[in-house]
């Protein structure tokens, strides 16, 4: 019900502004994808219908990933499917995508621009201490939360099954280099009837 307060509020905006007649559906929504496969077919069609469910049409589009890119470098896509992994521990590495400045470094494919948020990281790029830093993240993330350039649609739960006879494995959010000091017991595998 919630949702489909917001869809009538849009449509009034939309009439206002002169991009639809008044009583008119929202336009077709186009959103790109990265991938090709089944998964991202059963994704793209468990967002078809749940669009539907508010009375909004969209339409996805499965890319090869060259192809995206090349979409997304030229601005050419409407909306798109996009994932970002952490590659080092502080909330800089999700907030530089919506900097300014690096829309035409192609990190900020949103093309958010907000003067705000940008002197807000820029001072908090400055800050040597973390509990100086938390609070300046904090509000950032509470302007991309009001000003809306991505919604977030889900994070995916990665299951890791270990034998017995592996040791030193460590999990970490960033998954970068976690077998690099996983150990294996070989004497243990030939025991349980593994390979030696």
């Amino acid at each position: 019900d919630a949702a489909r307060k917001k869809i009538e509020q849009a449509k009034k905006e939309l009439a206002d502004a002169g991009v639809i007649k008044p009583g008119d559906d929202i336009p077709v929504i186009t959103i790109e994808f990265g991938k090709r496969d089944e998964q991202t077919h059963r994704i793209a069609e468990f967002m078809m219908g749940e669009f539907r469910r508010v009375g909004i049409t969209i339409k996805p589009v499965l890319n090869d990933h060259p192809t995206l890119l090349g979409k997304m470098n030229n601005k050419r896509f409407q909306t798109l499917m996009l994932g970002w992994y952490a590659d080092y521990p502080d909330a800089e590495n999700f907030l530089q995508n919506f900097y300014s400045p690096n829309i035409e470094r192609h990190t900020n494919y949103f093309s958010y621009a907000n003067k705000e948020f940008d002197r807000l990281f820029e001072q908090a790029g400055k800050c040597t201490d973390i509990t100086d830093r938390v609070p300046l993240y904090a509000k950032m993330a509470r302007m991309i939360a009001e000003d809306v350039p991505i919604i977030p649609m889900y994070e995916p739960v990665i299951y890791t099954l270990l034998m017995p006879w592996t040791h030193n494995y460590k999990t970490h959010p960033i998954a970068y280099g976690v077998a690099k000091y996983t150990r294996i017991n070989v004497a243990a595998r030939i025991k349980a009837g593994g390979r030696g």
